[in-house]
């Protein structure tokens, strides 16, 4: 199985999944905790991006930074996840905010995270349940670390690199929407424009 499930599958396999609500919009952050409290998918859980997938913003660092991972690592097992337990997510952004914490869980070790196809629009126009209820938690998880360290790059070694990545002996990508990576728009980030040497591949039409 690849790292990308259909909604079927998703909804005969229900019972036996832990299921995390990613839904959140960057210029809006409040909006997809509120359409979390009006309806997801029966048993799911919402983590949330700025409170849940994100670390305090620094001097350096980026918009959002790591979590702290024991942070994240707690958040998750307070809600049932363990080593084996096969987790799904799923936003309503095309997978952008819950393929966040699949990287997460990826880098942590976890080798049975999924993403549902075509996301929360998917689910609800094929007809499968909703509900507004919020989920029991009726036992703790257990998460061991095992963190996949080569899945990070710290930005020291990406100012190292530059002069290859501006050759094209190495790549970078820029997943941003063309007009914020030629710094034409910028309604987000202080400064705009991009790395060096980086190349645009937008994440909405890949």
């Amino acid at each position: 199985m690849n790292n990308i499930v259909e909604p079927g599958w998703a909804n005969e396999n229900i019972d036996d999944l832990l299921i995390i609500d990613c839904r959140f919009y960057l210029q809006d952050p409040f909006k997809g905790r509120q359409e979390y409290r009006n309806d997801h998918i029966p048993g799911a859980h919402h983590f949330d991006l700025d409170l849940d997938l994100s670390g305090p913003k620094e001097q350096h660092g980026g918009r959002h930074p790591l979590p702290p991972l024991e942070k994240l690592q707690e958040k998750l097992e307070a809600v049932g996840a363990t080593n084996e337990k096969t987790i799904l997510l799923y936003d309503a952004q095309n997978g952008a905010m819950a393929s966040r914490l699949w990287w997460l869980l990826t880098y942590m070790g976890h080798s049975r995270t999924f993403l549902l196809n075509g996301g929360y629009d998917s689910w609800k126009r094929k007809g499968y349940p909703v509900t507004d209820a919020l989920p029991d938690v009726t036992q703790k998880g257990h998460f061991q670390l095992d963190l996949q360290q080569d899945m990070v790059a710290t930005a020291h070694e990406i100012f190292a690199k530059l002069p290859s990545i501006e050759k094209g002996d190495r790549y970078l990508i820029d997943s941003r929407e063309e007009k914020r990576y030629l710094g034409i728009e910028e309604p987000i980030d202080h400064k705009s424009g991009h790395i060096p040497g980086a190349r645009n591949f937008f994440w909405g039409t890949i």
